[in-house]
């Protein structure tokens, strides 16, 4: 099954906005029509094949069924454009947002940065609205 770009590309969008808000400077995350997300900030540049097939055996198989099928597309694009961001991060050595509450770094499920507390998850942010740090 193929990725959708617009998906893909609104969701690097929502990214870019949070990396802004949280990190300060100003950051460019995009994806091209070859699949590949380049995310910028200063004089800093990495380039990520994407790829444009739906890795669908990492999803439960009724993921992929008519009633999920929307959902389930736009979940992994998101998954897959956060998982993405957050690597080229760690190899600039770049720390990315806690939890304020728990000390946790932020972290994705689907399109909402998640923090994983010592006795429960809590839903942080959707992807796109993160608040500035410190409110969370």
């Amino acid at each position: 099954m193929q990725r959708d770009l617009v998906t893909l590309k609104r969701w690097a969008s929502a990214v870019e906005r949070d990396a802004g808000r949280s990190l300060g400077g100003s950051w460019e995350v995009d994806v091209d029509d070859s699949y590949v997300m380049t995310v910028r900030f200063d004089d800093l540049r990495e380039e990520v094949l994407l790829g444009e097939v739906v890795d669908e055996d990492a999803w439960p198989p009724h993921t992929w069924g008519p009633q999920f099928l929307k959902t389930a597309l736009d979940d992994e694009a998101a998954e897959t454009v956060a998982d993405e961001f957050l690597e080229v991060l760690r190899l600039w050595d770049v720390e990315w947002m806690s939890c304020s509450k728990h000390d946790r770094p932020i972290w994705h499920c689907s399109s909402v940065w998640i923090c994983a507390g010592p006795t429960t998850t809590h839903d942080v942010a959707l992807m796109g609205e993160l608040p500035p740090p410190g409110t969370y």
